[in-house]
């Protein structure tokens, strides 16, 4: 054998070598490569916690309350804050502190509409307040796609504006308000908002 053919026998042999293992090559990239051999089940699991880590993200990183008013009485013993909600899903309610986490005298839901508007009161019974609408906070859900402006354009194209809603978080306490944390749930998770009055 001369060293033509030995020549053409050791590329033969090399070209039969990277046909049964392409990794070293550089068009020979697959998936099982780039996974360090992992098994599809592997792989799939990595992809799934990819995935879900990036919702997580996601949602944790935009969160869906949207504040409008923030008003108080003079004193800041009694306060409303305008909420809407721009999430996938509905909102709940949950919890309302005041200043540095302590409990309100007393917090409640205002449900109302954009003729309406809302109102700041010291007295969720009084005869002034029997048209708004007061509930517990976690009486109602607050719909995926809830202005927290509404859209008064729409009343022009037929919507009346008492059938476009309105909510506000109204709280009293016993001293002057520096902040409110409103504490709600979404898609399955806890968020927090602060608001904060000066």
């Amino acid at each position: 054998m001369n060293n033509k053919d030995r020549a053409e026998t050791v590329r033969e042999k090399l070209r039969q070598k990277e046909l049964k293992n392409p990794s070293g090559s550089s068009q020979g990239r697959n998936l099982s490569d780039l996974t360090g051999g992992l098994s599809w089940k592997a792989t799939g699991i990595i992809i799934l916690l990819l995935i879900a880590g990036s919702l997580y993200y996601l949602l944790k990183s935009n969160p869906p309350i949207v504040i409008s008013t923030i008003s108080s009485s003079d004193d800041r013993q009694s306060v409303v804050v305008g909420i809407g909600n721009e999430g996938f899903r509905d909102i709940q309610l949950l919890d309302v502190t005041v200043n540095d986490g302590g409990e309100p005298s007393e917090a409640m839901l205002q449900v109302s509409n954009a003729e309406q508007g809302l109102i700041v009161t010291d007295n969720f019974m009084s005869e002034e307040v029997k048209d708004f609408g007061f509930t517990r906070l976690d009486m109602i859900t607050i719909k995926s796609g809830t202005p927290a402006y509404p859209n008064l354009e729409e009343s022009n194209q037929g919507i009346p504006l008492e059938d476009l809603p309105l909510f506000g978080v109204s709280v009293i306490h016993d001293e002057p308000i520096d902040r409110i944390d409103i504490e709600y749930r979404h898609f399955g998770m806890k968020y927090e908002h602060t608001v904060y009055f000066d």
